[in-house]
């Protein structure tokens, strides 16, 4: 799907959300995890991607698909829904 480009929103204070196109083949991957600062993580219960800018505590169903390299704290300065363009870096 890459690169997609997003609208985040704010959720709960710890992560910016933003709704994806498809869902996302989980198979063999565990059964949740706990994230931190950074992580570009996929739950799947909402079929969303979350870019976390605090610590979380463990989750089920969701799903780390990445770490930022920088930046995480320009998220959680975000006020308003913005669009971010997601792009794999090799």
């Amino acid at each position: 799907m890459l690169p997609l480009t997003l609208t985040f929103e704010d959720f709960n204070n710890t992560e910016k959300i933003a709704n994806i196109p498809s869902e996302l083949n989980v198979d063999g991957l565990p059964s949740g995890y706990t994230p931190l600062v950074g992580d570009l993580a996929y739950y799947e219960p909402w079929g969303n991607i979350s870019v976390f800018y605090e610590d979380f505590r463990y989750s089920n169903s969701l799903y780390k698909l990445g770490t930022l390299e920088s930046g995480a704290d320009i998220f959680g300065n975000m006020n308003e829904d913005f669009e971010v363009t997601i792009e794999r870096v090799n």
